[in-house]
């Protein structure tokens, strides 16, 4: 459904700069039977609120099919492993967390963050709608099977208590209703509890051109300043604020109750709200800059494959990230200029993306073929991949990477 006011502030003056037409979910993997079938779609627009400065999708898909068939796993990543436990020691070093302390993750995933905190001796509970749970109970965490919602509420005062710390990674961004999960917060959390969220940050989206973090999961791009506004209408504050290059660039949001104990860094918040308004993130015009330049990305990274393409060069994808299916949705690049995407998470091997239909093999299975080129579509961890294709690249190898300009390396 289309939005008819900003999810942050409620303002009616909104007004759409990006658009990327029809599309499917990026997460919605594909089985080879499905491929003929008719495939979901829906609105893919980013919109600007002129009165708090929210960018946010103008349309909200249905949150349960982007779930029903979700496939990452958040063990998969090193990067992720060591800032879930960057997290963990974090907060319970700072905030006191102990052994009668409950620390919930919504969005847990596979547990990959829960198992840092448990080891290091507190109570833990995921709340998480996906089938992914199901490592998470293997590895003994309790598990709820279900999005945030009141009857979850009810759930966790009955059986556990008030909860202490409230964590998510990648997830505030995609909630439809701040309403209902905030004041849902605000009544398990302990008096001096705190809540931790991480997130793309909007500056590093617009300076770093990462337009493919904009797809249906993803409803909000986030800036400091709406954040601060959403806040208090619950009667919560943000008191401290951490970026890290998490996902090409990220921030760690400490939020408590108003009436919570812990001092607000007002240092760093205020260093962080006068570097937007540098970057005039409050004027529409900004976005329809970054409009314009997506455009010019999309052309380049199309106009270089079908040159290599045309060379003869054999081109494969490492990485089958939901990032990267929207990049190749976006641009509209299927099997016939990329063979297949070449993947680390055993639940996405012999599947299809969503959209483009290509189809998603084992590492192994690149190895072996040794093609000419290797686009690296999860760009976030470039690095470590690079590392990992030492042999790739020995053979005469060459990587494409699409974000922010279209590179040889």
């Amino acid at each position: 459904m289309y939005i008819k006011e900003c999810r942050v502030c409620k303002s009616t003056d909104l007004h759409k700069f990006l658009d990327f037409g029809m599309q499917p979910a990026a997460d919605m993997f594909l089985k080879k039977e499905q491929l003929d079938l008719d495939e979901p779609k829906w609105p893919l627009e980013v919109w600007f609120c002129k009165n708090c400065t929210h960018v946010q999708l103008g349309y909200i898909a249905s949150r349960k099919p982007l779930y029903e068939s979700f496939k990452y796993l958040s063990s998969v990543s090193k990067t992720m492993r060591e800032n879930f436990q960057d997290i963990s020691n974090e907060a319970t070093s700072r905030f006191n967390l102990g052994e009668n302390s409950l620390v919930i993750d919504i969005g847990c995933n596979d547990g990959t963050l829960l198992k840092y905190f448990r080891a290091l001796g507190t109570r833990v509970l995921g709340i998480d709608p996906s089938p992914t749970v199901k490592f998470a109970i293997a590895d003994g965490i309790d598990i709820i099977n279900d999005f945030f919602n009141e009857n979850v509420v009810d759930k966790v005062l009955k059986k556990y208590g008030k909860v202490s710390c409230v964590t998510g990674t990648n997830v505030f961004a995609h909630i439809d209703d701040y309403n209902s999960f905030l004041s849902g917060l605000n009544k398990i959390l302990e008096d001096d509890g705190v809540m931790i969220w991480e997130f793309p940050y909007l500056v590093d989206t617009l300076n770093k051109l990462e337009f493919d973090t904009i797809y249906h999961e993803h409803l909000s791009y986030f800036s400091l300043k709406p954040l601060i506004t959403l806040f208090k209408r619950f009667d919560m504050e943000l008191f401290n604020v951490k970026r890290n290059p998490v996902h090409g660039g990220s921030i760690r949001i400490f939020v408590k109750k108003s009436t919570g104990k812990w001092d607000i860094n007002h240092n760093v918040i205020n260093n962080l709200l006068e570097l937007e308004k540098s970057m005039k993130l409050d004027g529409l015009d900004t976005y329809r800059e970054f409009a314009e330049k997506v455009e010019n990305i999309r052309e380049r990274f199309v106009s270089l494959l079908k040159r290599l393409k045309s060379e003869g060069k054999r081109i494969v994808g490492n990485g089958a990230p939901a990032k990267g299916n929207a990049l190749l949705s976006y641009c509209n690049i299927g099997p016939e200029t990329i063979d297949y995407l070449a993947e680390l998470n055993p639940l996405k091997h012999g599947a299809y993306t969503p959209g483009m239909h290509i189809p998603v093999v084992s590492l192994e299975q690149m190895h072996k073929d040794n093609p000419d080129y290797m686009v690296i579509l999860p760009w976030n961890i470039k690095d470590d991949i690079i590392k990992q294709e030492e042999e790739f690249k020995q053979k005469g190898g060459k990587f494409i990477i699409p974000i922010p300009l279209p590179t040889i390396i």
